[in-house]
């Protein structure tokens, strides 16, 4: 007799809630595709990696070409990868990003564990997960944001903007389920000299808040997933065009694409 083969829920994750902030459409090709790469990005990860793995980073191969071109280059990109790497110069970078985040990690629960997967299935919106930057000694866990903004106002704003209380809140219950709840801390940190940080300390009340927002948004997905339909920001709605607040301008009046002024009526 044939064994019944047995499929892997799709998880959700706060990356795709995130996207569901937008639309059930924005959140679908999270869930399903992958985000094109960018040097930002793989900076972060960079980065990241110094703080939380830094034994690894030691491991990274590294490039020590002038420029990114030629036989070598492709020669060495084929080695690499999918995977990460090293430019001159680098890591003397790195190196001063983690040493400026000593003093603020010393003044919280050591790390027994990083990048740590947790399952866990919610009664609305069915199987999620979620990748901790890392687990802090008697719960809770620390995650790592860089910035290009250290200022306080700025890198706060950028947080809601971005959606990470939604994020932050997902991992927390994640943890929780399993037992590991406790404090949340955020460290952000410099992406570009000077390399300062800041720790933050996550209240309760925004974490229970962005846990249920982002399980608003996984239970509307779910829905979308058994009717088949995931629409976007608009699809349902006719928008009245207008001017945007800052523009400040008449509506006789307008600047069109090549520069130039014309009346409304020419557009």
């Amino acid at each position: 007799m044939t064994e019944p083969t047995t499929t892997e829920p799709t998880r959700i994750r706060a990356t795709a809630i995130k996207a569901g902030r937008l639309s059930m459409a924005h959140m679908r090709q999270a869930m399903q595709g992958e985000r094109e790469d960018t040097a930002a990005m793989r900076w972060g990860r960079l980065i990241h990696m110094a703080i939380l793995e830094p034994l690894k980073l030691a491991e990274m191969p590294q490039w020590g070409g002038a420029r990114r071109a030629g036989k070598e280059w492709e020669a060495f990109v084929a080695a690499v990868g999918a995977g990460d790497y090293l430019m001159p110069g680098e890591l003397p970078e790195l190196a001063a990003i983690t040493t400026s985040t000593r003093f603020a990690l010393a003044t919280m629960p050591a790390m027994v564990e990083t990048e740590r997967r947790v399952d866990w299935t919610g009664d609305r919106y069915g199987a999620a997960t979620a990748r901790i930057d890392g687990l802090l000694k008697g719960g809770g866990f620390i995650e790592v944001k860089s910035c290009r903004n250290i200022e306080k106002r700025a890198f706060l704003s950028q947080c809601y903007s971005l959606g990470y209380h939604l994020q932050l809140g997902w991992y927390n219950h994640g943890l929780a389920a399993i037992g590991l709840g406790g404090q949340v801390r955020v460290l952000a940190v410099e992406s570009a000299a000077p390399y300062t940080c800041a720790c933050y300390t996550v209240p309760p009340a925004i974490l229970a808040q962005g846990y249920e927002e982002a399980a608003e948004i996984a239970a509307q997905y779910r829905a979308c997933e058994a009717f088949g339909t995931f629409a976007g920001p608009y699809d349902d709605v006719t928008l009245q065009y207008e001017f945007p607040a800052w523009a400040g301008g008449k509506a006789e009046e307008v600047e069109i694409g090549t520069g130039e002024e014309g009346k409304a009526s020419e557009l």
